[in-house]
């Protein structure tokens, strides 16, 4: 029997964070921000996997307060809220590890859908080293919120291998609304909701079968050591 073999990646291993309780979905695309939730919205700021997660929620008419709040990490996270339609402004805030909560507050006169978008403040050329920022996030007031995605389609996407398996193969990795998933080098697998209450996964491929769970935002991680194996792409 062939025995599989698993290298590590450094980038891996450097992602390497300790599992909590379970988040609400983050995206990291503009063109799809996640619905918040009420009550409190946790994510985690990493430049190794995206310089920014995206929200929306819908509010007014009356007074809305959107409040974030810095609760690990060295970095800085910049808040930014405007009006899809773009006929308002765009409010700001920053929150750093000695100023933990900012609150952004605005009495709307109609409906409207906002964008809320946490990311690093720009640093204006190449970020050299990792920045890491947890934060929590809420908006309270006259505000409505759509119903969060759940179910097996979550972990549907394109995201890159951060480890390396049989015959080399660590490219890209497309995984399909079918139950399949295929690598940019043509290898072809499956996957399968394990547990949805943790998201968890079960990934086959080659001789591989792997149990991983969905962090949104970040990717698949070692439910164990909470390792990225494949990290999350726009």
């Amino acid at each position: 029997m062939k025995t599989r073999r698993v290298v590590p990646s450094l980038f891996a291993i450097a992602l390497s964070f300790v599992l909590g309780s379970a988040a609400f979905a983050q995206s990291l695309d503009p063109r799809n921000p996640a619905p918040l939730q009420p009550g409190t919205n946790s994510g985690n700021l990493d430049s190794s996997v995206g310089e920014a997660h995206y929200y929306y929620y819908w509010g007014g008419p009356g007074e809305v307060t959107v409040t974030i709040t810095h609760v690990s990490g060295g970095a800085e996270a910049a808040l930014e809220i405007y009006d899809e339609g773009k006929s308002q402004g765009i409010a700001r805030a920053t929150v750093t590890p000695q100023n933990s909560s900012r609150h952004l507050s605005a009495n709307l006169k109609k409906e409207s859908k906002w964008i809320v978008v946490v990311k690093f403040p720009d640093t204006g050329g190449v970020r050299l080293l990792r920045a890491t920022a947890g934060y929590e996030l809420a908006a309270t007031g006259a505000v409505r919120f759509d119903k969060a995605p759940t179910g097996p389609g979550l972990i549907v996407g394109t995201y890159i291998s951060q480890v390396m398996y049989d015959n080399n193969e660590n490219s890209a990795v497309k995984f399909k609304p079918d139950g399949t998933l295929e690598f940019a080098s043509g290898v072809v697998g499956t996957w399968k909701l394990f547990d949805e209450n943790s998201m968890i996964y079960t990934v086959t491929f080659q001789n591989n079968r792997l149990s991983l769970k969905l962090v949104p935002g970040t990717g698949l991680v070692n439910p164990g050591n909470g390792s990225v194996v494949f990290k999350a792409t726009k």
